[in-house]
Parts: structure tokens; sequence; C-alpha cells
């Protein structure tokens, strides 16, 4: 999602990178990207905790709350910038509008 190197400095300043499974991100391009869900732990205090679906969330609850190799690999988790976490937090919860972003 975020350019192709997602640690420039020229798109995102210097920022503390974030995860998000594959579905998350994939998100806007879908038609509901509300029904898609975005979760956390509530237990990760960082700024940008790791993120996945609700499908994610079913299969890791499914998993007793643990993250096998399995399911990693079925998130398939890539990096973000803050900016397009931020965005895609925002474009999936229900009852929030996001005008436009554009993607460079």
């Amino acid at each position: 999602m975020c350019d192709s190197n997602p640690w420039s400095k020229r798109h995102h300043g210097v920022n503390q990178m974030a995860m998000a499974c594959r579905h998350v991100v994939s998100a806007p391009d879908t038609m509901h990207p509300t029904a898609v869900g975005f979760h956390w732990a509530s237990s990760d205090k960082k700024r940008y905790p790791d993120a996945w679906c609700s499908n994610c969330d079913r299969a890791l609850t499914a998993a007793g709350g643990e993250w096998t190799p399995a399911l990693i690999e079925r998130a398939g988790f890539g990096m973000l910038c803050p900016s397009h976490y931020d965005f895609l937090k925002l474009s999936i919860q229900p009852g929030v509008k996001v005008l436009s972003f554009r993607i460079r």
C-alpha cells in the first residue's frame, strides 16, 4: 500500500511502521469496506498496533487467541505507514465517511 519502499522518508517521513492483514489493506477496493472489520489487541499499547480483519479475528479466536504460522500466512500481514493505517482504520469503521485519499 505504501510506495515500493515503505521506509521512504520522501513520502512518509520518519515514522513508526504498522502491520495489517492483507484483507484490511485491500478493504477500500471492496464494495463494502465496513464489512471487512478492523481489529487489534487491546493489550497492545503501541500507537499503531497490528491490525486484522473480522475473518482473521474469527480464525484467531478459534485458534485460542494465538497467531499460529498458518494464521500468519493466511493473514498475509504487510507494512503500512501511520497515514495509511489511520486512513484504513477510519474508512473501515462504520459511520465514518472518508471523502478522498490518494496513494502515490
